[in-house]
């Protein structure tokens, strides 16, 4: 198409032909000794020129609806940010246009829903700051302003933005509520056509909608009524866990995942009693303690620790079997209970005073005191009551006593 177009113009143009063939024939010597690289671009170049060659014939084919897309021809231009590549199929244009402008529609009525906004936002801060600055004007005792025209209340701005946005979520809530039950009414109306009556079976236009019947597994069955139910009729999720036992077929238990324990005994089975606490252990004191402070001394004697609420420990009393006959065993525990008394033993009752903490208010033990004069009264009456015995009991030749 395109070389007939040059011939005619180079015709109107006076070139003759004959030495346009002569320059053909020198193009042709000469493209043999062109490099490698010009030799591909100009097979790349003829192959776009035989690519526009069909677009046009394409082109020629349509009448009507020839957009910018159809005479692109896949060149490498620069477009702006606002350029969509439409299709050139029709019916695809139209659905992609469609789309478009329903987005240009949504981003035009969020712009408005946001420039409300901020206008009540604005009246709410000025009404914020005028609440202000009447409050200061009060407090230094000057007279409130003059009330302007468009200056409204805070409490009736507050008032209006919450309200707002109080339906637009409402609105919301409306609109996400209205597209599931669209949803669930289309999955309706499939079940309905798809739903073929028995009288209705064998008539034309029929046979195409049977279905052909398939028996399901037990697993399909399951799935399939699951699917069916309602989820505020599920069961809850704590039965959803595996039992750790395995039956077979007649239902008998098979394995289980702790294995029975067999020809248990007393001692597996006695219920374990807890053991009391171990009693609190006071502070501790020094033994005579009153008599190392009457005076300074040293002694060899070991000094003992005094503990109270001291519990020496218990000898442990073992578990007796009394349902096995094994006398080994019988002979082992009575070799190791050679402490444990033969008499019935009483557990310490079970109360408050004896188990409970103890009490944090300790009497702290005092230094010896005493009298001078109380303790010569009282070694004079010792004195008189020995001499009394003394000289009942001695004879005077054995009395050594001074007067």
């Amino acid at each position: 198409m395109f070389t007939t177009r040059d011939k005619a113009l180079r015709r109107t143009m006076g070139i003759d032909t004959s030495t346009e063939d002569h320059s053909t024939n020198e193009d042709t010597n000469q493209s043999t000794e062109k490099p490698y690289l010009v030799q591909k671009t100009n097979d790349y170049l003829q192959s776009l020129r035989r690519k526009w060659e069909e677009k046009e014939k394409d082109l020629l084919q349509k009448d009507k609806d020839i957009h910018y897309q159809d005479l692109l021809f896949d060149e490498a231009r620069i477009h702006g940010v606002g350029y969509y590549s439409f299709s050139t199929d029709e019916t695809e244009r139209r659905k992609q246009m469609e789309e478009l402008t329903k987005r240009r529609q949504e981003t035009l009525k969020k712009q408005e829903e946001a420039e409300e906004m901020r206008k009540k936002r604005d009246e709410l801060m000025a009404a914020r700051v005028a609440a202000a600055r009447a409050r200061q004007r009060a407090r230094a005792g000057l007279p409130p302003e003059p009330p302007q025209e468009n200056q409204k209340d805070f409490s009736a701005c507050l008032l209006e933005l919450l309200t707002r946005q109080r339906n637009e979520v409402e609105e919301k809530a409306k609109a996400e509520e209205n597209k599931i039950k669209e949803e669930q009414e289309k999955e309706r109306q499939k079940l309905r056509e798809a739903y073929i009556r028995e009288w209705d079976l064998g008539k034309e236009g029929v046979e195409d909608k049977v279905k052909k019947f398939r028996e399901m597994t037990q697993e399909e069955y399951v799935e399939q009524q699951r699917n069916k139910r309602i989820n505020e009729f599920a069961p809850p999720q704590i039965s959803e866990k595996k039992s750790c036992f395995v039956f077979d077929s007649k239902g008998r238990k098979v394995n289980s995942e702790e294995p029975a324990t067999q020809n248990k005994t007393w001692s597996d089975v006695r219920p374990k009693i807890n053991t009391p606490p171990p009693p609190h252990i006071g502070e501790i004191s020094l033994e005579s303690n009153s008599k190392k402070r009457k005076g300074l001394y040293f002694s060899s004697k070991e000094t003992r620790f005094n503990y109270r609420n001291f519990v020496p420990q218990q000898d442990l009393t073992p578990i007796v079997n009394e349902l096995s006959d094994d006398e080994s065993n019988n002979a082992l525990e009575t070799k190791n209970t050679g402490n444990v008394p033969s008499h019935s033993e009483i557990a310490p009752p079970a109360t408050y005073e004896y188990y409970g903490p103890v009490n944090k208010k300790r009497i702290i033990e005092r230094p010896f005191k005493s009298d001078i004069r109380e303790a010569y009264a009282q070694g004079s009456k010792y004195l008189e009551a020995s001499n009394s015995n003394r000289e009942s009991n001695i004879p005077k030749q054995y009395d050594f006593m001074f007067d």
